[in-house]
């Protein structure tokens, strides 16, 4: 064994690990060095699994600086240098939508793209289950009434 062969091992290990606890039907763990990789391979996860390339993006968020995230980010497309919102992508606004629900706590950030939920942590699986139902509702009323 070399140097470099041990921090896959102990990756190896540690994916072993991670992916005991998840649910039956998933079994993958990927690690990444950045937020605009882990986006990107979300990215190319989803389109495997869709194949479909349309995204949902918050309203004034920045998902990172490759070429595709760019494109799916608010505070760039909308930006000075920016072309607008590409036809497959739809920026939603979901902050109040959250906060009526009684999950939002409160937003952060420089465009308000950081979402405080609650309750705060230990996040459970029913946790889980109100806050996704809540986003879809919020984006489904919002993309039929667009």
């Amino acid at each position: 064994m070399t140097i470099q062969d041990e921090p896959a091992e102990a990756g190896a290990a540690c994916a072993e690990r991670l992916t005991a606890t998840l649910p039956d039907g998933l079994g993958v763990c990927c690690f990444v060095n950045s937020g605009s990789e882990a986006s990107e391979l979300s990215l190319r996860m989803a389109h495997a699994h869709t194949d479909r390339t349309g995204a949902v993006v918050l309203g004034g968020g920045y998902h990172g600086t490759t070429t595709s995230l760019v494109g799916r980010s608010p505070c760039k497309f909308n930006g000075r240098g920016g072309s607008g919102r590409p036809a497959h992508v739809w920026a939603r606004r979901i902050a109040f939508d959250l906060r009526r629900a009684g999950i939002l706590i409160s937003t952060d950030g420089p465009d308000n793209n950081v979402l405080k939920i609650k309750p705060p942590m230990p996040f459970g699986r029913d946790d889980a289950d109100a806050l996704v139902t809540a986003i879809r509702r919020s984006l489904c009323d919002q993309v039929a009434g667009s």
